[in-house]
């Protein structure tokens, strides 16, 4: 396959992706994590509680340094990063071995979900993280391949934007240091090896910087996840940490992958070194994360990374097995494909409609959909226009003050809450409780001033639902009511909304609330 024929059906495979990507994203609303992200390009920080700040900065970057006050123009930087990423599969394929692997390459990153839709439809750390990630194979796979050793130097900005994006991004480092050992051990006298780990530790700067200002909250949060004294093995977390993995990157392309790694010692389709290589740049963070899973909860898209090296592999396997002379994409390519499109209109489809077979009249309480996962992703819409007429209505009556605000006592609600229902109308979101609770809400609640609030809405549903007996005590003392609202999806009601408005709520003990240290009990 010749380069510019490679490249044509490259282009057509980014721009099919891409179409399929616009109408995921403005058919489905910000999930729990993408809507929380949502708060920092709002409240520009060095860094943040959860994660740096790369996600705040590509947002205002892509928007004209407006806030994202949509859900489309919040996705914006994962419909460009996911579509360049597939050309960046097509260059890492082409360096590797040739431009039709390259093109394999593009097929199968398109076949992963987490490619295709974690990366390239959500809003997370991962969609920049990918990009800079990518960005950085490149540079080893051109150094290794005796490009310019200066080569280093991007290497290093690329790796530590990537830490900028998410931390795993110290696991770039981490395999190139491995391969270096293994394969490379020339390179340790390279003086420009360490320039670029300079490189990568000055890209830490603003994390220190913030962390060092917020009492290391952020290194405390993520050690406390990733330390345990558990001396029993959870199995179960395992089992399901792997299995999640293989799910988002696709069953066959994960098949691929066993295929083409166990082939390659009776039939080398790569130079030996390529293929360690490419162990190298994934092995490390899975397992990793591997042996994390059997002490805590993990997530499988945090090996997501890995598999963007893994990957790699089927596509050289299948370059070298197919006929030169073949005009026609392998089956499996074309199967895998379309096993992902087909996975992506499914999932549209019962987003928007509902899970066939669910009841229809079930009735208003507290547990409805509590198990539907598809309403993460849908109803905050309606929910607003339910809730503000109700409110609009209270106010009109002289039940609720005109300068009410909304109250949580979480992050992920919170964060839905004042994306969906507060920000529209102008209001702000108070996210009362522990640390752990509440995140970086802590932070953002210190930015307004709470002096002459006295009315306060706490807006909850019955999908993640929040009892009312979470609140400081002083609320459940003022004045309170609860009215229920209900949200249909196709006909059917989805879930109900409650909305508890609570009147002359203490001014001060609000403010001590909100001044209150962090690690006060």
């Amino acid at each position: 396959m010749e380069k510019k024929d490679a490249q044509r059906k490259v282009l057509i495979v980014m721009v099919c992706s891409l179409i399929l990507r616009i109408v995921a994203a403005n058919m489905t609303e910000l999930g729990n994590d993408e809507v929380y992200y949502a708060l920092y390009p709002r409240y520009p920080d060095w860094s943040y509680f959860d994660h740096p700040a790369m996600i705040a900065w590509v947002v205002r970057l892509l928007n004209g340094g407006h806030l994202a006050s949509t859900a489309w123009a919040m996705r914006l930087p994962a419909l460009v990063f996911g579509t360049i990423n597939l050309y960046l599969a097509f260059l890492l394929g082409s360096a590797l071995r040739s431009p039709r692997c390259g093109f394999y390459a593009t097929l199968l990153y398109a076949s992963s979900l987490y490619v295709s839709v974690i990366c390239g439809v959500f809003i997370l750390p991962d969609t920049a993280q990918s990009f800079f990630w990518l960005l950085s194979l490149l540079c080893l796979v051109r150094i290794f391949g005796k490009a310019p050793r200066a080569y280093w130097l991007l290497f290093g900005l690329f790796a530590g934007l990537s830490v900028l994006s998410k931390y795993h991004g110290v696991f770039l480092w981490a395999g190139a240091g491995l391969y270096i050992l293994l394969r490379e051990r020339k390179e340790l006298a390279n003086p420009y090896v360490y320039l670029g780990g300079l490189i990568t530790i000055a890209c830490f700067a603003p994390i220190i910087y913030w962390n060092q200002h917020h009492g290391w909250a952020s290194f405390v949060y993520h050690g406390h996840r990733t330390l345990s004294h558990q001396a029993l093995i959870n199995w179960d977390n395992l089992l399901q940490q792997v299995l999640g993995e293989f799910f988002y990157n696709g069953l066959p392309v994960v098949a691929l992958i066993f295929i083409a790694f166990f082939a390659f010692r009776r039939h080398p389709y790569l130079e030996k070194k390529q293929f360690v290589f490419l162990l190298c740049m994934s092995l490390p963070l899975i397992i990793f994360v591997w042996v994390l899973s059997t002490q805590r909860e993990t997530l499988p898209h945090w090996t997501g990374p890995s598999y963007l090296s893994l990957m790699l592999l089927p596509a050289a396997w299948l370059d070298a097995c197919v006929d030169a002379r073949a005009r026609r994409t392998p089956f499996i390519l074309r199967f895998s494909i379309a096993f992902t499109a087909l996975i992506i209109i499914a999932g549209l489809i019962v987003i928007n409609t509902g899970i066939p077979g669910a009841p229809r009249n079930a009735p208003l309480d507290k547990t409805l959909g509590q198990d539907d996962f598809t309403l993460d992703m849908y109803g905050w819409r309606k929910s607003q226009v339910l809730i503000d007429s109700l409110l609009t209505a209270k106010v009109r009556e002289g039940s609720l003050n005109p300068d009410y605000q909304f109250l949580q006592v979480n992050w992920f609600n919170g964060a839905h809450v004042d994306f969906y229902i507060a920000r529209p109308v102008r209001k702000n979101t108070l996210v009362l409780g522990p640390l752990k609770n509440i995140h970086q809400f802590y932070w953002i609640n210190q930015h307004h001033d709470w002096d002459s609030v006295s009315d306060y809405c706490m807006v909850t549903n019955s999908r993640e639902y929040q009892a009312l007996d979470q609140l400081p005590p002083f609320f459940l003392t003022a004045a309170h009511h609860t009215d229920t609202l209900a949200v249909r999806r196709g006909g059917a009601v989805a879930e109900a909304v409650f909305v508890t408005s609570f009147r002359n709520v203490p001014v001060d003990s609000v403010k001590a609330m909100v001044n209150k240290s962090y690690d006060e009990p």
